[in-house]
């Protein structure tokens, strides 16, 4: 699951900046995720936090921890109880406490709070709204159209 979180993570970072020519960019983001070790310590209670807090509110639609409940749902390797433990432990159980101190921990380390209150602005309007909603779906498709055109190349000699 891990190597799917930081799959997950590398395509989002890699999606947000399209538009940036950095021919560097995937291995940055490749070694950065390699390297990574999440903080889960208690986040601090300050004004950064609570606007962390409602950007992600905001945001609804795809998130981190309806992504892993996801791949937890779709794990082959581990029984219905276990994945039934793992859902539990990430909605409700400690799990839960420590994927959200880290993912606050995440934008705090990349984020100002002005930045944090323009993208809760923006993920508060109709367009945020709709990225928002779209964004999962949109990311499938961009990888089902990068699998189609990788088969279709391979049959071109």
């Amino acid at each position: 699951m891990k190597n799917h979180i930081l799959f997950i993570m590398a395509l989002l970072s890699g999606f947000c900046n399209a538009q940036r020519p950095e021919v560097e960019m995937f291995s940055r983001t490749a070694k950065a995720a390699a390297q990574y070790v999440p903080d889960t310590t208690a986040v601090p209670n300050d004004k950064l936090t609570a606007e962390i807090r409602r950007l992600r509110e905001a945001k609804g639609g795809f998130n981190i921890q309806e992504a892993v409940l996801f791949k937890i749902k779709e794990d082959k390797e581990i029984t219905s109880a276990e994945k039934e433990k793992m859902q539990q432990f990430f909605t409700a159980g400690t799990g839960a406490r420590a994927l959200e101190n880290a993912v606050i921990h995440i934008y705090r380390n990349h984020f100002t709070l002005q930045e944090i209150k323009q993208l809760t602005r923006f993920y508060s309007s109709p367009a945020g709204q709709k990225l928002s909603v779209n964004l999962p779906l949109i990311m499938l498709e961009s990888l089902k159209a990068a699998e189609i055109i990788s088969k279709n190349h391979k049959g071109v000699k």
